[in-house]
């Protein structure tokens, strides 16, 4: 069996499924939020590094890309997917491994398919119809970036200068914020283009100079002004 059918190889040479897995329902502070953490060793630069290690890992991309050109799900749901996953499994698997498990949660959970279905190879029931179908025909302006531009709808609530701190905040979904970035001063050294942070409300990012990420949305309230030092 490759790695495309099996995901996840446990030492008993049992094949783990998505379904099989034990998937967290719990706060996102998970083994994926690694920013800060060590003793996981160096990182190894592999010269010449290919695009795709094996040849499924090209067609796992093809096939994530096209889901989201059909409407199955987003981005966020698709990270949120991999969040989830139990730490053995998500220290244990490939970059794209976990881009397989994470496909498979999105698709049992919105009914495209049962995991029956995955298990079997093939479809046992009638499909589910999807808003649109990725082709070649589209395949240039499809994978062409959009933008998430948005007007601005109110002041922002932060600006250059502003001395912030970041919340310690524990969500139960993905977030923009990791935890090695929480409950930290800053002082914020510039606000962006509104954007929409998918399954949110658009908002103003703002970088704050402690970091070179974004750590704050507004909207959110993940930061509280402090008096100036």
């Amino acid at each position: 069996m490759d790695a495309l059918q099996c995901p996840l190889m446990t030492q008993s040479g049992h094949c783990a499924r998505a379904d099989e897995c034990v998937w967290y329902d719990s706060l996102m502070d998970g083994v994926h939020d690694m920013g800060g953490m060590d003793g996981f060793g160096k990182i190894e630069v592999e010269k010449n590094e290919p695009v795709f290690h094996a040849e499924w890992e090209g067609r796992v991309l093809a096939m994530q890309r096209a889901m989201s050109y059909a409407g199955a799900w987003r981005i966020d749901h698709s990270r949120f997917a991999k969040e989830q996953l139990p730490p053995i499994t998500y220290l244990s698997a490939s970059y794209y491994q976990r881009w397989v498990l994470g496909m498979e949660k999105n698709i049992i959970e919105r009914d495209f398919a049962t995991a029956e279905e995955l298990k079997a190879g093939h479809a046992t029931t009638a499909g589910k119809m999807l808003r649109r179908k990725l082709t070649v025909s589209v395949l240039q302006d499809a994978l062409a970036r959009p933008s998430y531009f948005r007007q601005q709808q109110a002041p922002a609530l932060f600006k250059p200068g502003d001395r912030v701190r970041t919340r310690n905040i524990h969500p139960k979904t993905h977030t923009r914020l990791p935890r090695y970035a929480r409950g930290k001063l800053g002082v914020v050294s510039g606000a962006k283009a509104v954007t929409c942070i998918l399954t949110r409300s658009p908002s103003i990012r703002v970088t704050i100079r402690n970091g070179c990420t974004p750590l704050c949305s507004p909207v959110t309230n993940c930061g509280v002004p402090t008096t100036q030092i």
